[in-house]
């Protein structure tokens, strides 16, 4: 009887929407599966580093535990060892607001030369775009697996309910930038990880909320998001469910991980800082 060469060890796929906190997860992911095969996709060109996965032999997908990044569901499909998905959702009027901003504050940007340089594009005519999708659902689109295979405008109730289905089945953690301590804990409990300590990365400067925003512009974000509003108090409800059910297991480990991850946060910078000096001074 020939033998099972399938790998047994459960899997990750982190599938990271932008400017939902996923930069500073990436490196806390890193750390924790160091030293294993992880498979990152390319930001700019991330439909590309899909394909490039998918395409690859087996045998080579099957070395890598990790798969993540900027993607739209479904690479489980694709990944030779069962494995469980993890994201995270941010409220999605804070987080149409925070990717305009910091594509403004980001000149290697894909978008900064068309938003900035040639349009000059007010935050309005940025989500109105009816050549990108982008702006449109985004999060449910990339949860239920549709992604741009629908135009602008047209998203459904149908994408929402796949969207919730895929979550249920396949999602051990959905969390939210918004609650990223408690995220990190219920991770932590799901797969076993360390302490997860992290200082944010990829931050926004400018202040995302709402209040300074004038309200035609508001209700325009809020028209071409109105699936994402309902997805993410979807997922609230879920992860208040997946806490109670840790009781007060959970609630001690975050604590203790806040109280260390305070003293870790100066550590962290320290450390940077001498390898960048360190660096500067071999250039």
């Amino acid at each position: 009887m020939a033998k099972n060469t399938q790998p047994t060890r459960e899997g990750l796929i982190f599938l990271h929407i932008w400017k939902a906190g996923g930069s500073t997860l990436n490196d806390i992911i890193e750390r924790q599966y160091a030293g294993e095969g992880i498979f990152t996709t390319n930001g700019a060109r991330y439909e590309e580093s899909m394909a490039e996965f998918q395409n690859l032999p087996p045998t080579e997908r099957a070395a890598f535990r990790v798969l993540k990044g900027h993607m739209y569901f479904g690479m489980h499909k694709y990944f030779p060892r069962p494995c469980r998905y993890i994201t995270m959702l941010r409220d999605p009027i804070s987080r149409v607001i925070s990717d305009y901003y910091y594509i403004w504050e980001t000149p290697h940007h894909n978008f900064y030369d068309f938003v900035v340089n040639q349009e000059k594009m007010s935050l309005q005519a940025f989500v109105s775009r009816e050549d990108s999708p982008l702006y449109d659902n985004i999060q449910t689109r990339l949860l239920s697996g549709v992604a741009w295979q629908v135009k602008f405008g047209e998203a459904k109730p149908d994408m929402l309910a796949l969207a919730k289905e895929n979550i249920d089945k396949h999602f051990a953690v959905v969390g939210f930038t918004e609650r990223f301590d408690e995220t990190l804990i219920l991770c932590q409990l799901a797969f076993d990880w360390k302490m997860p300590f992290y200082t944010k990365r990829n931050v926004t400067k400018k202040k995302t909320g709402s209040s300074h925003i004038d309200a035609e512009t508001l209700e325009v974000i809020r028209q071409y998001n109105a699936l994402d509003i309902e997805l993410y108090e979807y997922a609230q409800k879920r992860f208040e469910k997946q806490i109670q059910s840790y009781g007060d297991r959970f609630w001690q480990q975050l604590k203790r991980f806040q109280f260390y991850n305070q003293i870790y946060k100066p550590y962290s910078f320290y450390r940077r800082a001498i390898r960048k000096l360190n660096t500067l001074v071999r250039g």
